[in-house]
């Protein structure tokens, strides 16, 4: 439904700047729609199946597991 497809678009674009900034994840939760920080962790956990500060970890150090979400 929508709400699943919000969430997934709001995940990519956070992993998006995960990979590709610096910005702390407090700031990329809100800048990408989430209501908090809780809020962010626990939808990018349930899309991805890792916490941002991990999938940011993994995209860094070049992992495969941390290809782009969309």
């Amino acid at each position: 439904g929508f709400s699943t497809m919000l969430r997934e678009a709001r995940v990519a674009d956070a992993s998006r700047l995960l990979r590709e900034t610096d910005r702390s994840l407090e700031l990329i939760g809100f800048r990408t729609g989430f209501a908090d920080q809780p809020h962010f962790q626990r939808e990018f956990v349930r899309v991805l199946d890792l916490t941002p500060a991990d999938y940011r970890r993994v995209a860094r150090t070049g992992g495969d597991s941390a290809g782009p979400v969309a």
